[in-house]
């Protein structure tokens, strides 16, 4: 009788200091609705995780949800597991294929890598679907309720990736055109003087050097840009 009043406390007792508490399950629903609140409570390591935990049977449960595969991608990126990053987005084209925020990340993650033609088709199915939607949606809060991405920043990201794939032409088009919508005049500039000094421009290399410092945009890959323009 002692042994079996035992086995009976030992779950009484591991609750007791493991809190086993019966934790109500997300729903996609609730998630759609709630998420920026989620985002919020973020405080730890252990947030992350237990939030991804709770995703995890969530996408079990509703492997339909795209949102959770968006929000658990979202979140293996900002912990550096860009392998699992990229699966969940890959999953969450599954179920909404004309996701820009989606296609945005995994373009990203395929440059990081450095296997650009994948970003560059991933950037490219972006940029189209946000033509063709007349830009019907277009906020740049990457955790935000619509989960999109504007299109001065797709355009930027593509011309990052023209230019590391020598594409400067290419690259130099995405880059005048990521300023004219708006997009941060120091770095667009910073990456302009390194396209024109490759264009062997060097009068517009050094004015947009020049143009990229006033706005304390530093970061010029090539040291040549700055002996050619003092």
């Amino acid at each position: 009788m002692k042994k079996s009043r035992i086995i009976i406390l030992i779950p009484f007792v591991f609750c007791l200091f493991y809190n086993c508490k019966k934790q109500k399950r997300l729903t996609c629903l609730e998630l759609e609705n709630n998420y920026n609140t989620y985002s919020s409570e973020l405080k730890t390591k252990s947030d992350t995780f237990r939030l991804i935990n709770k995703l995890d049977l969530l996408i079990e449960s509703s492997p339909k949800c795209a949102k959770a595969f968006q929000v658990r991608g979202y979140l293996k990126i900002s912990s550096k597991d860009f392998t699992g990053a990229k699966n969940d987005f890959i999953g969450a084209l599954v179920y909404d294929e004309e996701s820009v925020y989606s296609l945005y990340c995994l373009s990203s993650i395929y440059n990081l890598q450095t296997i650009n033609d994948s970003a560059l088709y991933y950037i490219n199915r972006a940029i189209n679907i946000k033509i063709k939607g007349n830009y019907v949606i277009n906020v740049n809060n990457d955790f935000s309720q619509k989960f999109d991405v504007k299109f001065d920043k797709l355009v930027f990201l593509r011309g990052t990736i023209n230019y590391e794939v020598g594409k400067v032409i290419s690259a130099k088009r995405d880059f005048i055109e990521a300023t004219r919508l708006g997009y941060d005049l120091g770095e667009a500039y910073g990456y302009l003087s390194e396209v024109y000094f490759k264009l062997n421009n060097i009068d517009s290399s050094c004015y947009y050097h020049i143009e990229a410092n006033r706005r304390s945009y530093y970061e010029i890959a090539d040291t040549s840009i700055k002996f050619n323009c003092h």
